[in-house]
């Protein structure tokens, strides 16, 4: 049985590492007025001068976590391709994005009771 690693974009993995242990990473966003910023996006690099820029310069800027739409979509492709999912998520106490994680891991697993997701709280920000 294999499984797949998933985690979100608050780990800041290299993406070195996204490729050569096949993780799979879904997206924090934040948005500027109402344009919304994808922290990850798969082989793109997140422009970290930008984004502090535009605090410099006092643009209001909200952040928002993955929601349980996301991390449901995301999970269930790998439970349909035959993977288990081992969901790693941010911090439970600086992001409602573990919660919408563990909750889609609930309800999937639910849904494909022959499979395993689990979702583990980190309990950390990054890396």
């Amino acid at each position: 049985m294999s499984y797949r690693i998933v985690t979100d974009s608050s780990a800041n993995l290299p993406e070195a590492w996204v490729d050569q242990l096949g993780v799979t990473v879904m997206s924090l966003s934040y948005f500027v007025g109402d344009r919304e910023v994808k922290g990850y996006e798969q082989g793109a690099s997140f422009d970290y001068p930008q984004f502090y820029h535009l605090m410099r310069s006092k643009q209001k800027i909200t952040t928002s976590c993955v929601n349980i739409e996301q991390a449901t979509q995301t999970f269930e492709q790998i439970l349909q391709a035959g993977e288990d999912v081992l969901y790693l998520g941010f911090s439970s106490g600086l992001s409602a994005t573990f919660q919408s994680g563990a909750e889609a891991a609930r309800q999937l697993q639910e849904k494909y009771p022959d499979r395993k997701v689990i979702a583990m709280d980190t309990y950390a920000a990054s890396l």
